[in-house]
């Protein structure tokens, strides 16, 4: 959680947009490779040429150091695209690697780069690495040219009626291991497009151990002390509690899906100790679906508090890899169909976060569940004209 500051609200369950730091590490790489590892406290500002009219939009805010730059403005660990690279391109001097590369990013070499580039997943620095080795970069260029570190959004998984001045998010760091690139870089060879590397600098790229870390959840997860403040901004989010307190609720999550619906038994809660249990639905079923009991199961403490004290009337769980066969939220929802139609038969509202593929399925489970129970799929086609299911789903 951080503390609100300059005035800074939000409604329970609303986004919570992040912009990411990049990494010390990879910043002193990109500093060193545009020659300026010791001008990194140094500041810089964007100027208009003499006699031009000071109307053109900057990059970023300014002044800041380099240092500042690099890490708050600049995605240094994407790709950016073919044309964005196709600039980049002029900072290379020797002739025979700007040839290869305009023929890696030109029209003809679509699926080239794809093969070489897409497949292996390469990071701005591999690609420089790689294809840009005589290249000699002005830092007022680069910082224009790099593409913008764009913001992450997450769902605020806090109360803003029980935590006004602090907001919560549910992160999952993402860290992926990727192949090392020795079969690219032949691959490279045999298409006649690796430029002509140092013997040593080839090896160690081959051999180089390569991991994927998302840099909003590694920023969040395990560099968030350090930083003397975090720019974030609030964008409003569909989920809402129904208007009416007797109405009931279904909330169907699986992973950090689950921030909305923590957020709302946290409102429901903090609702229940100020006005009393008629200031909140006595019907609040919540199905939760992750990987591992053990390992996955966030807010466990929480939402068998929230069971036992009567806050949600059913805690319905799928655990994909307790047992051989997959068990997913939908199949729990399968399972519970007349308990579900019977709710939103009543004016129910369906909340529903998660992946694309979850939601799709949870869809389809609530359509057969009210064609067996109703024997017609009106009741899902009522719920959507009546805005009744809610989804914020990511792919």
């Amino acid at each position: 959680p951080g503390r609100r500051e300059g005035g800074l609200t939000y409604h329970t369950a609303d986004n919570l947009d992040v912009l990411p730091e990049n990494e010390t590490a990879v910043v002193e790489w990109f500093a060193e490779r545009l020659g300026v590892s010791k001008q990194l406290d140094s500041l810089i500002c964007f100027e208009h040429g003499f006699g031009s009219e000071d109307s053109g939009k900057r990059p970023f805010p300014t002044p800041c150091s380099v240092r500042y730059a690099l890490t708050r403005f600049c995605d240094l660990c994407g790709l950016p695209t073919k044309s964005q690279l196709r600039d980049f391109a002029h900072f290379v001097q020797d002739d025979e690697e700007k040839e290869a590369l305009l023929e890696l990013l030109g029209e003809g070499g679509v699926r080239a780069f794809r093969k070489h580039v897409k497949e292996p997943e390469l990071s701005l620095r591999e690609f420089m690495e790689i294809f840009m080795t005589s290249a000699e970069f002005d830092l007022a260029a680069f910082l224009q040219l790099c593409p913008r570190q764009k913001p992450r959004p997450y769902t605020i998984s806090s109360s803003s009626v029980e935590s006004p001045t602090q907001v919560a998010v549910t992160v999952s760091r993402v860290a992926n291991d990727l192949p090392p690139l020795k079969p690219h870089l032949q691959s490279l060879k045999d298409d006649g497009l690796l430029p002509a590397l140092d013997a040593s600098k080839l090896a160690e790229i081959s051999e180089r151990a390569r991991t994927f870390r998302g840099v909003c959840s590694s920023f969040l997860c395990c560099r968030l002390d350090h930083s003397p403040a975090v720019q974030v901004g609030v964008k409003q989010s569909s989920f809402r509690l129904p208007e009416d307190p007797k109405v009931p609720i279904i909330m169907v999550a699986a992973g950090t899906g689950l921030a909305p619906m923590r957020a709302f038994v946290r409102e429901l809660r903090h609702r229940r100790q100020v006005g009393g249990p008629s200031s909140c639905p006595s019907e609040v079923v919540l199905f939760f679906g992750c990987q591992h009991e053990e390992k996955d199961y966030i807010y466990k403490d929480e939402l068998q508090a929230a069971l036992k004290d009567g806050i949600l009337s059913d805690l319905v769980l799928a655990f994909s890899r307790l047992q051989a066969e997959k068990v997913y939220v939908q199949h729990r929802v399968k399972e519970h169909g007349k308990r579900v139609v019977e709710l939103c038969s009543k004016g129910g509202y369906l909340f529903v976060c998660g992946g694309t593929a979850m939601g799709r399925s949870v869809r389809e489970a609530l359509e057969e569940v009210s064609v067996a129970e109703t024997g017609s799929s009106t009741l899902v086609d009522q719920m959507g004209e009546e805005r009744r299911i809610v989804e914020e789903l990511w792919a």
